[in-house]
């Protein structure tokens, strides 16, 4: 998991300081800690959960945790923020 965020990681560092560059997996390799150091990762379903979440479930747990997450953006003060969502792949939904 860690590899594919230095990977958007890289990327969109990149694409906001309009260096856009040709993905090269040895360099990446070889700074991966380095990239990952940048960040910071909020997660805003706070509980114990499994690799997946329901859009409501999230809608959920961010309304009532919303005074915490924004004190951990305050704290964090990020240059970029990116909101990402886990939900199921189709693949593993049943067809009807």
């Amino acid at each position: 998991m860690w590899r594919k965020v230095a990977i958007w990681t890289q990327a969109i560092y990149n694409a906001f300081n309009d260096n856009i560059c040709e993905y090269d997996d040895e360099v990446l390799r070889s700074k991966e800690k380095e990239i990952i150091d940048r960040i910071a990762v909020v997660n805003v379903k706070k509980s114990n959960g499994g690799s997946e979440s329901e859009y409501e479930d999230l809608k959920k747990y961010a309304l009532e945790d919303r005074l915490e997450i924004k004190r951990e953006l305050e704290i964090i003060q990020p240059d970029i923020i990116c909101l990402l969502y886990t939900s199921p792949s189709p693949r593993d939904r049943s067809v009807s």
